[in-house]
């Protein structure tokens, strides 16, 4: 085998190892969502997907991920992304995949708007109260740890792996 084959299967074997690592992180942070009792619909969790190009690997999840830690911050004022009544909307669904009651219809719709309003102004709950529920850093930083090593052994292995090349070669150095 030659020295560049080396060096690309030694690639190959270390971005596959990162890759597995960030799937497994993947199904972590789902697991965290599921038992922090922040699953509404599921659609965080299902937004979540790996992609690996060969050169990074990165693990995307919807916009608002961080929402889940650290609550939604005051809106600076409703902008043309999402209306009152968008989010409105939005806010029925979610008391919908979370089973929540609020009334009769006339009393549901108010208290709907209400919680709309009260986040739009003041943030949620959590934001309000300077709050921080850990749903995936923990497992972030144990999968940088863990990535940093996979990385580092690879690299030894590649260093290694020249050195033999380099070792096993009828070059000469004189001084």
């Amino acid at each position: 085998m030659n020295e560049t084959n080396s060096f690309v299967s030694i690639d190959l074997q270390m971005m596959q190892a990162l890759e597995s690592r960030m799937l497994q992180l993947k199904d972590e942070i789902t697991e965290s969502i599921n038992q922090k009792g922040v699953r509404a619909s599921g659609r965080t969790a299902a937004s979540m997907y790996v992609e690996n190009n060969g050169n990074e690997i990165t693990l995307y999840g919807r916009k608002f991920f961080s929402a889940m830690q650290y609550g939604s911050r005051p809106w600076a004022g409703i902008n043309g992304s999402c209306s009152f009544d968008t989010f409105r909307n939005i806010i029925r669904q979610w008391a919908s995949d979370k089973g929540l009651n609020f009334g009769q219809h006339k009393e549901y719709e108010r208290t709907v708007s209400a919680i709309a309003m009260t986040i739009i102004r003041k943030g949620s709950k959590i934001y309000r109260s300077g709050g921080y529920r850990e749903v995936y850093d923990k497992a972030v930083d144990r999968a940088f740890a863990d990535m940093q090593k996979i990385a580092i052994d690879k690299a030894g292995t590649l260093l290694e792996a020249a050195i033999w090349q380099w070792a096993k070669s009828d070059i000469r150095v004189t001084i």
